[in-house]
Parts: structure tokens; C-alpha cells; sequence
């Protein structure tokens, strides 16, 4: 069964016997005009074509009989459900961390980047934090030339621009980063 109340800013069309006005323009499943038919008689033609007759358009502001097309409900319902959430999905970004130390080797460095690179792949957000532990809270530039430095690891791979200036919050340094 398919539930309806996933689709956002959906509203069910009209459909077979709710349509209650005694004319209607149909369209058959190809998209060819059959003209202004009687509601009962376009709905005996939809049910012998084995579809539903349903309200495309509802009765224009000019007057007139609404816009209904012979097709199927069940399976346009679920295309348009399924294209809906596709929408949703696409339109989601996260933001992914990845931690690295005042001493984090070079090779780190790279498997980290490896890493960012498949964030940023997936569209993803980066936020990169180095944290500065005991003592070496007093090294604060020599913190930001180390993610200066894993920053140019990362743009030999993947292309990828800055959100803001490296920020300094207690005993951390961070920088979020985003593809192009």
C-alpha cells in the first residue's frame, strides 16, 4: 500500500467516480486530445482500457470542464512519490570530522586525505580539527601550519574550497572545507 503522507506539498488528484461534474475534457494515454466527453462515458472508457480517469487540471477560471487524462493512479502515485524522495535525498549534506594531532605523521596525513576525498565526493561538508593537548596549547601557529600543510595534501587530490579562515575554539583549531 502507498502512504501519502511522505509526499510534501502533494495533494491526490481526483479520481474515477469522485469526479462529480457531468463534462470533462479527456486525454487518453498518449497525450492525444478525445475532446469534452460526459464524465459517465469517459469513465466507462478508462475502466474498458483497464485505467483510472483522473482530474489533471480541476475546472480552469475561465469556465470550462476540468482537464482529466485516461492513465494509471497507483503507478503515477508511486513514480511521484519515488521522485519526491529522491529530491529529499539529494538535498541532504553532512558534515563529516576528521581529528588529526600536532605530531600526526606525514602518511597520516595522506590516509586521512584519502578519506576527505571520498566526503567530498559525496558532497559532503569537512570539518577538519586539530586538537592541541597539554603543552601544546601554547603552539597555536605551528598547529595552523600543520592543517595548512594536511590542506595541501588534500588539494593534490580533490578540489575543494573553504568555508572560513582556521578557528581557534579552547584547545582546538578548525576548518571547514566544501567541493567546488
Amino acid at each position: 500500500m502507498i502512504s501519502f503522507n511522505r509526499v510534501s506539498n502533494f495533494r491526490r488528484p481526483r479520481a474515477n467516480h469522485q469526479i462529480r461534474v457531468p463534462q470533462v475534457l479527456v486525454i487518453d494515454e498518449k497525450g492525444e486530445k478525445l475532446g469534452v466527453l460526459n464524465t459517465s462515458e469517459a469513465l466507462k472508457m478508462a475502466q474498458e482500457k483497464g485505467s483510472d480517469l483522473v482530474e489533471i487540471v480541476p475546472s480552469p477560471p475561465g469556465g470550462g470542464p476540468p482537464i482529466t487524462r485516461i492513465m494509471d493512479l497507483g503507478k503515477w502515485l508511486y513514480e511521484k512519490e519515488k521522485s519526491e524522495k529522491k529530491k529529499a535525498k539529494g538535498a541532504k549534506t553532512e558534515v563529516k570530522i576528521i581529528r588529526i594531532g600536532l605530531t600526526t605523521n606525514i602518511h597520516d596525513l595522506e590516509v586521512k586525505a584519502k578519506k576527505v576525498e571520498e566526503f567530498l565526493k559525496e558532497n559532503h561538508k569537512v570539518h577538519i580539527e586539530l586538537q592541541l593537548r597539554g603543552r601544546q596549547i601554547v603552539m597555536k601557529d605551528l598547529g595552523k601550519e600543520k592543517i595548512r600543510e594536511f590542506l595541501k595534501v588534500i588539494k593534490e587530490k580533490e578540489s575543494f574550497e573553504t568555508e572560513s579562515d582556521i578557528k581557534s575554539q579552547g584547545r582546538s583549531l578548525s576548518i571547514i572545507i566544501k567541493r567546488k
